[in-house]
């Protein structure tokens, strides 16, 4: 009987399938999908606080930098009221120190922690005396202290002329240099690290990178724009002297939040830690490390699109300080001059929106190459306008107006096109240079942006006659022309190379 039962008891045995616990992670992607795209979902907000965390910082920046230019121009025409030959040789200086100690600038980015040595989550051992971030933020804040106080000493020789002959005005003015040639050198690495290396690793992907640079310049137009404003308040309410000082506190307070929002962004991406920095590398002095930064940057496949932006540099058909004193004698409005300075700055935030939408739907390549060829027309027809002036008889004021309103227009309708390969033109740079050459080949492109701005304003100097205003248009529509047919070649045949068939 047992033997029966055992025989038939696996005939009547139900057999239980295991079921697997449910647990709560798995109940969450039961709830909210796949887990992949939960990570993707995260990855992109992280990105997302990263970026607005780098914007912020930017802001800061651009704006201290911004109202430093700009108090520092009309400082001098506060102190001696008959020359501008001091803050002729002030800006001169400073794009001087640019162009010679470019590259070495550019090769200390590349040699360098991004901040402060190995991220904490990174296992790479990265130890360098120098660190970009910290040394150029407390460098440049400290140099424009230093200007500020100079600046401000100056003050008690306020006159029509400076008195060279007198020892300690021209060791005060000497100190004022010194400290202006620091600003901008420590300026100059402080936006290459961020703009050139930090953005493209915290953007990861090309559509972000396209989004992160045009914000990044529209940060810096509306600095351009409203620091103007806020200085020009300061100046009329508290005087140039109390603005002076003021600039010097903003800029001793405001290198505390920047570097702390810089020091967010590097603990929140641990990419940033992931540079080799190869401390074999020979440090040479600026004359051999000149050379080596130009040897390294003409064999850059991105050569062609560079030595284009280079010469757009070389413009004196912009709504700058040229443009507006010519138009001052002809007896144009300040209010009209200022109207059509705003419509400029609208312009060119206007293509900070505008390109990246071109970018996604036609290339990054197409997007620059229209945009020069843009400018290139409507400065065309600016100039034109100009030369129809000739066509007016005397007495016709109507027609005179018409040509100057008109070459106005189109001057500041010609940014977009500008800014527009301005925004491509940085990304071509991120994506065609290689991360271990960015910064001298970047140091290089600057100090050769500032040598064609200085020839621009060498041309305004000699030819400083409204009869003789002709001659520098030409030279800048030669320049925009040269840049246009460059970059067309640069298109067509090395493009594709350049951006590994990206474009």
């Amino acid at each position: 009987m047992p033997n029966d039962v055992e025989e038939e008891a696996p005939e009547n045995t139900i057999e239980i399938e295991e079921i697997p616990l449910v647990t709560n992670d798995a109940l969450r992607v039961v709830d909210n999908g796949d887990p992949s795209t939960q990570n993707d979902e995260v990855e992109t907000e992280d990105v997302t606080v990263s970026l607005r965390t780098l914007y912020l910082a930017q802001l800061l920046s651009t704006w201290g930098d911004q109202c430093s230019i700009y108090t520092t121009a009309l400082a001098f025409t506060y102190i001696f009221s008959e020359t501008w030959l001091p803050g002729v040789l002030f800006t001169l200086m400073g794009q001087l120190t640019n162009f010679l100690l470019g590259s070495t600038v550019g090769s200390w980015v590349d040699r360098s922690p991004r901040l402060s040595g190995p991220h904490k989550s990174s296992p790479i051992t990265t130890i360098s005396p120098t660190l970009v971030i910290r040394a150029s933020l407390i460098g440049q804040n400290s140099a424009v202290v230093a200007v500020s106080i100079f600046q401000y000493l100056l003050f008690q020789y306020r006159d029509t002329f400076p008195p060279w002959h007198e020892w300690h005005f021209s060791l005060t003015y000497v100190g004022l240099l010194i400290a202006g040639c620091t600003s901008a050198l420590f300026s100059m690495s402080r936006d290459i690290a961020v703009s050139r290396d930090w953005l493209v690793v915290v953007a990861q992907d090309r559509n972000t990178l396209t989004s992160a640079n045009a914000v990044m310049k529209r940060i810096n137009l509306v600095s351009k724009v409203a620091a103007p404003v806020g200085i020009s308040v300061l100046l009329e309410y508290v005087g140039a002297s109390q603005t002076v000082l003021i600039l010097a506190a903003w800029n001793a307070i405001s290198v505390i939040p920047e570097y702390l929002l810089l020091s967010i962004v590097y603990d929140r991406e641990p990419k940033l830690a992931e540079r080799q920095v190869d401390e074999k590398k020979k440090r040479q002095n600026p004359i051999v490390s000149l050379y080596q930064g130009w040897k390294t940057y003409s064999k850059q496949l991105v050569l062609g699109s560079s030595i284009s932006y280079i010469l757009l540099f070389m413009n004196g058909a912009t709504p700058g300080s040229l443009t507006n004193s010519y138009l001052r004698f002809r007896g144009v409005d300040v209010l009209a001059i200022g109207i059509f300075q705003g419509i400029g700055a609208v312009v060119g935030l206007g293509a900070t929106f505008a390109t990246p939408s071109s970018i996604r739907r036609f290339g990054l390549a197409k997007t620059a190459l229209a945009g020069i060829w843009l400018q290139h027309l409507l400065v065309l027809i600016a100039i034109l306008s100009f030369w129809a002036q000739s066509l007016c008889r005397e007495g016709q004021s109507v027609c005179l107006d018409a040509t100057i309103y008109s070459f106005q227009l189109f001057i500041v309708l010609s940014r977009l096109g500008l800014w527009s390969f301005d925004i491509c033109h940085v990304q071509i740079m991120q994506e065609g240079v290689d991360k271990e050459n960015i910064g001298v080949v970047s140091g290089v492109e600057y100090s050769l942006t500032n040598l064609a701005f200085t020839v621009i304003l060498a041309a305004g100097t000699v030819f400083n006659e409204p009869s003789t205003y002709i001659y520098v248009l030409g030279i800048s529509y030669a320049a925009i022309l040269t840049a246009g047919i460059v970059h067309t070649l640069w298109f067509y045949h090395k493009s594709k190379e350049a951006l590994t068939e990206r474009c």
